[in-house]
């Protein structure tokens, strides 16, 4: 067992580092100096390591024994918000804010490392720590590091969020845990025209309005109350004039589902409704559709055994049990090569210290300790 004063003497590194990342924050596959710092941690801890997709980086530590390989992800990229909280370490980088809490994952897996790093005489098995790019911004950073072989001889991955939940609380679910998550844009075209005689047009704004409506009747009159669908329309965009009808109307939007039969259905009836309303309104549409990242999939055999070493040396009211989130992640790629579990770790809820994904969002680093000491303590049981 690794011991709990182990993961408080590097506290003030790992703090460090989460400040360091903080301070600096890089959008998608722009992790320049983000990546660099990664690599020079890395290096000091005697933990050799490549660098993937760009600015993805891989670490490899070998134990003294046989063992299985796990490997242990944190993303890197930080999100396109204007921090709006006056910290001594805000971001130096304007309308550029790590707001998800991407700066601790990765100074808790840097933790992790150093922490096994110095126990690497007494520990079997072998792991690999994966800073991994452009979480945020689809198609991700998961893919293409799988694709140069980042996973090839990994036997399970743990993933983790410091998420919006009570204080130290853990969720550890089984099964889907996160959504299918897909993108489209519809443009509809129409014939434009003066504002004050709409009769001699056909009107996209109109059109677009009445399928605004129309797409959400997938969800409360198509699909069962038993099951969990989104279709959200996030930016509609058409004209530039009050009195002006004009000849196109764009709006963009996601879905989210949870099982591969409903994802199809409704990028189908997407589509339908989409192609049957433009028609009554004498325009045309068109949809482009992506399907984006998978569905994130705790194995549950691993989910289990991850529970049981994790009740080993936590008290019983560590854990706390939620729905799945319908929020995505491109860890979901992991999952469908590899045994995989995703841990959400709370750092306080919204009411406390701002959502994820707001300029208000501020992370309590109190939390980092039990985060490091959990992934090092189960990375270093699961590969026994």
């Amino acid at each position: 067992m690794l011991e709990e004063q182990q993961s408080q003497e590097i506290f003030d590194e790992v703090i460090s580092w989460r400040r360091y990342f903080h301070q600096f924050p890089e959008l998608g596959f722009e992790e320049y100096k983000t990546s660099a710092k990664l690599q020079a941690m890395l290096a000091e801890c005697g933990i050799s390591f490549e660098v993937m997709a760009g600015t993805g980086v891989v670490g490899v530590l070998e134990g003294n024994g046989e063992g299985r390989t796990v490997a242990i992800r944190a993303d890197m990229d930080a999100l396109p918000i204007q921090e709006e909280v006056d910290l001594p370490f805000a971001s130096r980088h304007p309308g550029v804010m790590h707001a998800c809490c991407h700066d601790a994952h990765m100074a808790t897996v840097l933790g992790v490392a150093k922490m096994l790093s110095r126990a690497r005489d007494r520990l079997r098995g072998r792991f690999k720590f994966l800073f991994t790019p452009s979480e945020e911004s689809p198609p991700g950073g998961v893919l293409p590091m799988i694709r140069a072989g980042a996973i090839d001889d990994v036997d399970c991955v743990l993933g983790m969020h410091y998420s919006d939940l009570p204080r130290e609380k853990i969720w550890i679910g089984k099964g889907t845990i996160q959504a299918n998550v897909d993108a489209f844009e519809i443009v509809i075209r129409g014939k434009g025209g003066h504002g004050a005689f709409p009769h001699q047009t056909n009107d996209p704004v109109v059109a677009a309005g009445y399928l605004i409506t129309l797409l959400q009747t997938i969800v409360s009159r198509e699909t069962s109350p038993l099951d969990s669908v989104v279709v959200t329309i996030g930016s509609v965009n058409a004209g530039t004039a009050f009195n002006v009808i004009p000849d196109r109307a764009v709006l963009k939007g996601t879905a989210r589902t949870f099982t591969a039969d409903l994802r199809a259905r409704v990028e189908e009836r997407i589509r339908q409704t989409v192609e049957a309303t433009c028609q009554n309104f004498g325009c045309q549409g068109s949809v482009s559709y992506r399907r984006e990242y998978p569905a994130n999939v705790n194995d549950p055999n691993l989910a289990e055994e991850v529970r049981r070493l994790a009740a080993e040396f936590l008290p019983e009211d560590s854990f706390i049990d939620v729905p799945p989130t319908m929020g995505g992640d491109d860890f979901g790629y992991f999952a469908q090569k590899v045994p995989t579990c995703y841990i959400r770790i709370g750092r306080g809820t919204a009411e406390e210290s701002g959502p994820n994904h707001s300029g208000k969002m501020v992370f309590d680093e109190d939390v980092l300790p039990l985060g490091t000491r959990l992934f090092a303590v189960l990375a270093a049981r699961l590969a026994e």
